[in-house]
């Protein structure tokens, strides 16, 4: 179960100053990395929040959706992300 509701994240997609948000419009060239940097530093919660962040892939920077296709390439590279650990090496387009 989701710690927000889907109101909630709605608000955080849009919400383009968010400390609990990163958005990417795809996992080409270095999404990947910021990806991995983001969750480390929600992982670290130097400002105490004690809530967990959320990365949005396939919405751009203004929190609109790029129309990204989930395919199982895609899921794949999401689940590689998480289990690669911090190689800093970027997923094939």
């Amino acid at each position: 179960m989701s710690p927000y509701s889907n109101r909630e994240l709605e608000a955080m997609l849009g919400d383009l100053e968010s400390e609990f948000a990163e958005r990417r419009e795809s996992l080409r060239g270095d999404a990947p990395r910021k990806i991995r940097q983001a969750v480390c530093a929600f992982a670290n919660d130097l400002p105490g929040h004690k809530r967990p962040g959320v990365v949005f892939v396939g919405a751009n920077d203004a929190g609109e959706p790029t129309g990204l296709e989930i395919t199982d390439s895609l899921l794949r590279q999401l689940a590689d992300i998480k289990t690669d650990g911090n190689t800093g090496r970027a997923s094939p387009e």
